[in-house]
């Protein structure tokens, strides 16, 4: 179309194109900022029609914070730097807004820089200043603006991302309490503080997460629809208490997730899902309690006869039975070993005789890893039984790196033949050398892996 000129749509549509597109991110970003410095020199000559508006702004502002550069944060804030200036000075009528914002926060929260979580709260708090004194609708952070906030300290895993965590939420709460028209904390924000504690190595961290779903659970039967508990927030508190497992923390998430189950959809709000029992075997797996095999095989047992006879809606799936399977790989009390791997296989034949899910490479691995732990290497069956089960997992095609490394623990012998089998040699230090792994299954039949789960 000869005759069609570029407006401020087309730019606008082709920058947008180049901040989403895969590929070679940091070039997209680069010619995204050329066109926009196109359009406002063109613009500046009279072509009014090509003039950036702040839609252009902010999809070059999103073309480098998507740029996986190393300094993409560097750039973004560059370029909002440059509106910023540009407005001031009166060269332009457009100022950014919180969107513009908000996606500077984003590129700093995935920076590596070591200032980089204080210049993403330092965005944060500007606009949190303005709009408390101005009441500017574009300069309000929104809930976006928070959650990117929360969820960078989350990703950063510093030692104090909870906290930072806590006192935005608070922060927020109390500037929405003011009556100015800033946003309040809504069930986002609340699930992703309470994924902040659960991801905390403080000591009272799950308690905290805890305590935030109480408030939850308080404000919605008191008729606060906003900020309901859904199964998010409920399996970011069963993790929280599972990784505080050993300091009787999976007596805690099984307390709580009894008491939710006992309640009728209308209490809680919400219907629970196969994850949060699974969540609990994870944690009574890691508890290391002596009577952790027992209680995770319970939890399975209640699941399938309450799922048989349609007293739940709730299935056990793969996770599950590959769940109680790990809890028995990681007993380590010596008297009741037997015993635990008398569970672990009889919850592997079940998977295995079960409609709809069977074992995937994670349940084999796991498997494995639970002979090697629990039977001495003196006993002939572990070598029968490896090798047996190891002849399964191939016909499923689900050999990958796990298996083969649970092989190695369970079965020197026929780790050691795989390799001579597809060319290797074992030098007398090569035996964990990480190659073995790559080296048999580059070699070994593409049937052998055909469906292995990433």
């Amino acid at each position: 179309m000869p005759n069609l000129k570029p407006t401020t749509s087309i730019y606008n549509a082709v920058i947008n194109a180049l901040s989403r597109a895969p590929g070679n991110r940091l070039k997209f970003a680069q010619k995204a900022e050329k066109y926009l410095m196109e359009m406002h020199r063109r613009s500046a000559k009279g072509e009014k029609e090509v003039q950036p508006d702040v839609r252009t702004w902010a999809a070059v502002l999103r073309s480098w914070a998507m740029s996986r550069a190393p300094d993409a944060a560097e750039n973004a804030e560059r370029v909002l730097d440059q509106l910023e200036d540009m407005h001031l000075k009166g060269e332009t009528p457009i100022r950014p807004n919180y969107v513009c914002y908000t996606t500077v926060m984003g590129a700093w929260g995935h920076s590596r820089r070591h200032d980089a979580l204080d210049k993403m709260e330092a965005i944060l708090l500007r606009m949190e200043d303005h709009f408390t004194k101005t009441q500017e609708a574009d300069m309000r952070p929104n809930t976006v603006s928070y959650v990117t906030a929360i969820d960078a300290f989350v990703r950063r895993n510093d030692r104090n991302a909870a906290k930072r965590a806590q006192a935005t939420v608070d922060r927020m709460m109390k500037l929405s309490s003011m009556k100015l028209g800033h946003v309040r904390p809504t069930r986002i924000v609340f699930n992703t503080l309470i994924h902040a504690w659960s991801k905390s190595k403080e000591s009272e961290a799950a308690q905290r997460a805890e305590e935030i779903f109480k408030w939850m659970e308080a404000q919605y039967q008191a008729g606060d629809y906003l900020v309901r508990p859904d199964d998010v927030s409920l399996c970011a508190v069963l993790n929280a208490w599972a990784n505080q497992a050993d300091s009787n923390g999976a007596y805690r998430a099984q307390q709580i997730f009894d008491h939710m189950q006992s309640l009728s959809l209308e209490q809680r709000g919400f219907h629970i899902s196969i994850m949060m029992p699974n969540i609990v075997i994870k944690a009574i797996a890691r508890s290391g309690d002596v009577d952790a095999v027992s209680r995770a095989e319970d939890i399975l047992i209640r699941l399938e006869n309450d799922f048989l006879f349609d007293r739940s809606t709730l299935r056990p799936d793969v996770t599950t039975y590959s769940s109680v399977i790990n809890c028995c790989a990681y007993f380590r009390h010596n008297a009741g070993k037997a015993e635990a791997l008398e569970v672990a296989l009889r919850t592997f034949r079940k998977l295995c005789d079960m409609d709809g899910d069977k074992p995937n490479n994670i349940t084999f691995g796991t498997l494995f890893k639970a002979i090697s732990n629990l039977m001495p290497q003196e006993d002939e069956q572990r070598e029968t039984l490896t090798r047996s089960l190891f002849d399964k997992c191939c016909e499923e095609g689900l050999v990958d790196p796990f298996v083969l490394s649970q092989i190695r623990a369970a079965s020197p012998q026929l780790f050691e033949e795989l390799i001579e089998e597809t060319g290797g040699k074992l030098g007398p230090k090569s035996f964990m050398d990480p190659s073995n792994i790559e080296q048999i299954l580059d070699n070994i039949p593409t049937e052998w892996s055909a469906y292995v789960l990433d």
